[in-house]
């Protein structure tokens, strides 16, 4: 059973920005870290990259384990930026890393543009489909930028909306929900 505090499951992006940093800016973090029996442990942590497999998880290097971790984001209760590191020789590629987690296909980035009735309607929900970020466009509507490794996943989710959702990017999004349209006529 999953012992995450609920209301921490769609703040899994709240440090988003902040572990991108991290990663850029090779600073070491101090994480509080909702561990598997459901109690809060400190880690001090060495980013080494960030992923979306339908949640967001973060690689990095454990000095109380002395190896990589994958620690799931939405698990991380507090953030605390630490001092400057130097790159670890010999770890993993986050590509070779990736295989060993099951992603079936490369991460992909997309875009989607809703209508502004729809937008309050997936504040839950986008966090689950890899939400990036988002910004008001023409007519109030909102566009959002997700990353994920499934185009169907995302294909299938857009189509809920439809038509108040819009597809913007990759091209590959919109191949498949016009098929799928198809195969519902």
């Amino acid at each position: 059973m999953d012992q995450r505090p609920p209301e921490n499951r769609h703040q899994a992006c709240r440090f988003l920005e902040e572990i991108q940093l991290a990663l850029a800016s090779k600073k070491l973090r101090d994480v509080e870290y909702i561990v598997s029996q459901g109690t809060a442990a400190r880690r001090s942590i060495e980013p080494h990259g960030l992923f979306f497999n339908q949640q967001w998880h973060l690689l990095a290097w454990c000095s109380l384990r002395k190896d990589l971790h994958d620690f799931c984001a939405d698990r991380i209760c507090q953030l605390k930026v630490g001092t400057s590191f130097k790159t670890r020789s010999g770890l993993p590629h986050l590509a070779t890393y990736l295989p060993g987690q099951n992603v079936r296909e490369p991460q992909q980035y997309y875009t989607i543009r809703f209508s502004p009735d729809i937008a309050p309607k997936i504040v839950e929900t986008k966090y689950d489909y890899g939400w990036l970020a988002e910004s008001v466009v023409d007519a109030g509507r909102i566009e959002m930028d997700f990353s994920n490794n499934s185009v169907e996943y995302t294909g299938r989710w857009c189509m809920y909306w439809l038509p108040n959702a819009q597809a913007i990017a990759p091209m590959a999004l919109l191949p498949f929900i016009d098929e799928q349209l198809q195969t519902k006529i």
